[in-house]
């Protein structure tokens, strides 16, 4: 993630978070879900804060971590172009149940043997490259994105189709979302 998408998701957040305190602001006594709607909406702005000013002071996680945020731009933009107020309501959408999609969503489950293999095999001793990936990986919520995003990685790391781990790695998405 660039610096300025994460700015510009951190504007969505604290408009998310206007909106909602303008809402309660206009309520002689606000509802119980208004509140709790409120609070996940701070919950959000306060990790788009903090991801922006990581993103400020770091210059990169790993070596190859500009190479995964183009990944994700790539896989990002072989969804269909739709109108802009959908796209921003969408977005807006994405980013007040960010924290609610990681958490319901299933994760890949990866064992200790195969964890090793894939990445000494698919990684190239990359730990730091392998988590990064598993960790896009889980944030995904649907089945055509995270086959593209795993092809798009196939491609960066030269990884063969017909590899048992290749294969694996697949297999173990798919069952997240079965």
């Amino acid at each position: 993630m660039t610096t300025e998408k994460a700015f510009e998701q951190l504007k969505l957040a604290a408009l998310e978070v206007k909106a909602a305190l303008i809402d309660i602001d206009e309520n002689i006594q606000p509802s119980v879900t208004e509140v709790e709607s409120l609070s996940e909406k701070v919950n959000v702005l306060t990790e788009q804060l903090v991801i922006y000013k990581f993103l400020k002071t770091q210059k990169e996680l790993s070596p190859n971590f500009n190479i995964h945020l183009k990944v994700m731009e790539q896989a990002e933009q072989k969804v269909p172009v739709q109108n802009d107020e959908v796209k921003m309501h969408e977005t807006i959408s994405s980013v007040v149940s960010a924290t609610e999609a990681v958490t319901s969503a299933r994760r890949v489950e990866i064992g200790l043997n195969d964890k090793f293999r894939m990445i000494s095999e698919l990684f190239n001793n990359n730990s730091t490259e392998f988590n990064l990936a598993m960790e896009q990986l889980n944030h995904i919520d649907n089945l055509n994105e995270s086959e593209t995003y795993l092809r798009e990685l196939m491609n960066l790391y030269n990884w063969k189709a017909n590899h048992e781990l290749t294969v694996r790695i697949f297999q173990l998405n798919q069952k997240r979302f079965i």
